[in-house]
């Protein structure tokens, strides 16, 4: 047997404080007697605690064995039907089934007589079933019982215990229930025969088995014997030997993780030590005392995390009269936290929060640290501010690329302490190189112009066309930016519409869909989507809706809002997966409408319409949790675009639209106002640049920002250079590509013909060695 091996410095002062934090407190008693309550076996079954058997024996004549069942939620103990015979040192556990089965004993009237069955015992009506009693070899008594994580029951050693002799030892058999088959199985038998000791399930695929009396000779073992369950082999070295020999002593392990062996008798007599098994099975440390010393008692952990101490003998061996006690105890143990936590993914120039998912019990300590080394300032590796460092969530804001790295939290409880990390990633968008190519894309013979989307050389907008019935009409629009040629895209069927996005081959938008009348036809605008960039669409629309708008697209699901009618005040949210069907229409009852504005790989932002004003919002998933991104001070905001891990579109503050980018939370928000404007708002992003327009007295002016609001660069001064004749702009759409020029498309206001045309400016774009990009 080994010697116990030295403790960690991290349990040292963990268990030093286990003690202190940790003390039994008496719950109800079981009912009283002269001789308090001896040899029962304890079972948790649900919310309940069982004594089972044992004496004093049931009052009914036939001296059967009690049984009681403890509420643990109303500190109640409740007689129920007794059982066959005087019988003690039964041992007792659940099957597979749930079946409470009781098994062996010794008849305590008459010690040579037969010993106790194999049956199932019910709560409500008793004695159920009988079972396939155990091997004639397996000792009737004083043997240790326990299961194993599939609950198969063991019966383990047993004998004489103290009274054993040469000629009669204490034996080593080792049986196994299986309840499927209604057999026990013989198994490895033990290195060292033992009787009257405590076995306990580990958690980790072994069954420990605790002191006991030796072979022969009254001498009690320090040994601590540990079966492999899947092995079917024992070791009596690989666990480190008890402090001292017991017998009569229970084993139960708590939700810490840990095994404490409580009470039984030493050779100083009856005991109330309590000794701890640390988790990993290193060494043992003496607990929390118990109230009452005792032996041979019920013992079993209830759902209230707690070990409970039932009853027992309080009279050392030998003593006589024998006395029990039928108080009761508990002792709480406390659940190790546990810890979930998410790699993220963010841009320089956010706020970033690392919120870990704990459980557990409390009080429990937090540790953040990056790259192994704690974080104890207050300011992040990138120049940030750091908060939240002994808390679940650490947010750094803003973040540079100096703060990406690995990320800890260690959760400490009396328990112990349990790390979890992963990795922040920080983005760098591009800068650029050269100078800005500007494209005006108005198409001869219209009226006006606009540009709502870009990906590559494809650009998505509309023209307004003269029209003799309805004086003029919007048509979806299709130009190849490396030409300038522009494609009508309006179906044969119709009159005009407009395409508002596009990815990859996703083009989306509205058109006038024609419904005929005895007044003749008229027109409703439904969502859509074009196939292949031709003038051929899906309608969209959902049954009962006569508007609607496909606003957005990620290339593979379509955002958008419908209305019941033209005449409807408050627009409704509407989800296409895939681009298909007539969409989900997404309602809520705090809220009397909204519109999806974006959606990027399976999430949805946009706006709903709540009181006291409309509020930005993302969906996480198709039907999905929703949470508000409005931070506290905003008076209203909405989400206008969304790519990449970022959310932009507008926040109100003292009256005044911010152009704002997101990233996930609210929490997380960057203002992108410029100093000095007096409005301004975001409508795309792509790869860590956001586009939008930036309001300056009484100029408009398209704006391109890298995540800040110093940021700023003023794409009108890019436009006015080359066309001065232009004397406001509006950025609405970004394309990032991994080869080739940054888009960015819109539309501005040519003074000098009086109309707006769609606009798109074009660059080199430029990474950093050091950065990463999507």
């Amino acid at each position: 047997m080994r010697a116990p091996a030295l403790p960690r410095l991290l349990s040292v002062s963990l268990l030093t404080s286990l003690a202190a934090a940790q003390t039994w407190e008496p719950v109800a008693s079981l009912p009283a007697s002269a001789t308090g309550r001896q040899h029962a076996a304890g079972v948790a079954v649900g919310d309940a605690l069982y004594a089972i058997g044992g004496e004093p024996f049931s009052t009914n004549g036939d001296s059967d064995g009690a049984v009681h069942r403890y509420s643990v939620a109303a500190n109640q103990w409740v007689a129920l039907e007794p059982l066959n015979g005087p019988v003690i040192h039964q041992g007792a556990g659940l099957d597979p089934a749930g079946r409470l089965i009781v098994f062996g004993g010794v008849d305590a009237l008459d010690p040579g007589g037969d010993p106790g069955e194999t049956y199932v015992y019910d709560g409500v009506n008793g004695i159920t079933t009988g079972l396939a009693d155990r091997s004639a070899q397996a000792p009737d008594g004083l043997f240790a019982w326990a299961s194993d994580d599939s609950r198969r029951l063991y019966s383990i050693g047993g004998g004489r215990g103290a009274t054993a002799t040469p000629s009669n030892q204490n034996k080593a058999r080792v049986e196994r229930y299986d309840a499927a088959s209604d057999t026990w199985e013989v198994l490895a038998p033990l290195l060292t025969p033992v009787a009257d000791a405590a076995a306990v399930n580990d958690g980790q695929g072994h069954l420990l088995v605790c002191g006991g009396f030796v072979e022969h000779g009254g001498a009690r073992s320090t040994n601590v014997a540990s079966y492999d369950v899947l092995g079917d082999a024992w070791s009596d070295t690989e666990v480190p030997d008890m402090p001292v020999g017991l017998n009569g002593a229970r084993a139960l392990r708590g939700v810490d993780g840990r095994i404490y062996v409580l009470g039984g008798e030493s050779d100083s007599g009856v005991e109330a030590r309590v000794w701890v098994l640390d988790a990993d099975h290193t060494f043992w440390s003496q607990g929390p005392d118990m109230l009452t010393p005792r032996k041979h008692f019920a013992a079993a952990l209830g759902a209230d995390d707690a070990l409970y101490a039932i009853g027992g003998t309080t009279s050392a061996t030998g003593v006589a009269p024998t006395a029990g006690t039928a108080l009761v105890e508990r002792l709480s143990t406390i659940r190790c936290p546990e810890l979930a936590l998410s790699a993220a993914v963010c841009w320089e120039g956010q706020a970033v929060s690392l919120a870990a998912t704990v459980t557990g019990g409390a009080p429990q300590s937090y540790q953040w640290h990056k790259d192994g080394v704690a974080l104890l300032g207050n300011v992040a590796s990138g120049g940030g501010a750091l908060s939240g460092t002994t808390t679940r969530t650490l947010t750094i804001a803003p973040v540079s690329g100096l703060d990406s790295g690995e990320y800890t939290l260690v959760a400490t409880n009396t328990c112990g302490a349990v790390s979890v990390g992963a990795p922040l990633r920080v983005r760098s968008s591009p800068t650029f190189r050269g100078a800005w190519a500007v494209q005006v894309l108005h198409p001869a013979g219209a009226i006006e112009s606009r540009a709502y989307g870009v990906d590559g050389l494809r650009v998505v907008g509309s023209a307004r066309y003269p029209h003799p019935t309805y004086n003029s009409l919007e048509h979806p629009m299709l130009w190849d930016a490396s030409t300038g040629v522009a494609s009508d895209l309006t179906p044969a069927n119709s009159v005009g519409g407009g395409c508002l996005a596009l990815s990859g081959e996703m083009l989306v938008g509205w058109y006038w869909w024609p419904y005929w009348t005895q007044f003749g036809t008229g027109y409703y605008a439904h969502a859509c989507r074009w196939l292949n960039g031709l003038p051929t669409v899906v309608d969209l629309q959902p049954q009962g809706y006569e508007i609607g708008r496909a606003l957005a697209t990620d290339g593979v699901d379509v955002a958008g809002y419908v209305l019941y009618e033209e005449t409807s005040i408050a627009s409704q949210p509407i989800h296409w997966p895939s681009g298909a069907g007539t969409g989900q229409v997404l309602a809520f009852p705090a809220a009397s409408g909204g519109n999806l504005t974006a959606v990027f790989r399976g999430q949805q932002y946009g706006i709903l319409f709540v009181s006291p004003a409309p509020q930005a919002t993302q969906w996480r998933g198709l039907g999905g949790p929703i949470e508000s991104l409005q931070p506290l001070g905003v008076q209203r905001s909405a989400v206008l675009g969304a790519g990449w891990g970022q959310q932009v579109g507008t926040a109100r503050v003292a009256g005044v639209d911010h152009a704002s980018v997101w990233g996930g939370s609210p929490d997380s928000l960057v203002d992108l106002h410029p100093t000095g404007a007096s409005s301004s708002a975001a409508h795309a992003t792509c790869d860590g640049l956001q586009v939008g327009e930036v309001v300056v007295g009484t100029e408009t002016r398209a704006t391109l920002w890298r995540g800040t609001a110093g940021s700023a660069l003023d794409l009108h001064a890019e436009l006015v250079a080359l066309r001065p004749e232009f004397t406001r702009s509006f950025a609405t759409a970004i394309d990032v590509p991994l080869r080739g020029k940054v888009r960015v498309a819109g539309n501005a206001y040519n003074a000098q013909a009086g109309r707006y045309e769609a606009v798109v400016w074009a660059c080199r774009r430029f990474y950093p060695a050091s950065a990463t990009s999507r």
